[in-house]
C-alpha cells in the first residue's frame, strides 16, 4: 500500500503537526533536497522550506500532517525508554 501524499497549501493544524513531526526526535525528519544543504525543512502554508537555502517542497505524507504519527512515536519512545516530549 502506498502512503497518501498531501500537497500544500496546508491548514494551520497540518502545519503544526508537520513541524511537531520534524522535532519529535524519534523519526527521520523531512530534509532539504539540495546537494549541499540537507537541513531539516520547516512547514509553512505553501509547503516546506529550507531555513538555510532556497529549497522548497510542496508535499508531505498525509499521516505526518494529520497527527496520526504521534501515537506510534509515543510508543516507540516508551519502548526505547526515552523521555517523553
Amino acid at each position: 500500500m502506498n502512503p497518501a501524499i498531501l500537497y500544500a497549501p496546508w491548514t494551520p493544524e497540518q502545519i503544526q503537526s508537520l513541524n511537531d513531526y520534524q522535532v519529535c526526535g524519534i523519526m527521520h525528519e523531512y530534509t532539504c533536497g539540495s546537494e549541499t544543504c540537507r537541513e531539516a525543512l520547516v512547514a509553512k502554508q505553501d509547503g516546506w522550506s529550507c531555513p538555510a537555502c532556497d529549497y522548497e517542497q510542496a508535499w508531505a505524507l498525509e499521516a505526518h500532517a494529520d497527527g496520526s504519527w504521534r501515537e506510534p512515536a509515543r510508543l516507540m519512545r516508551e519502548r526505547l525508554r526515552l523521555p517523553a516530549q
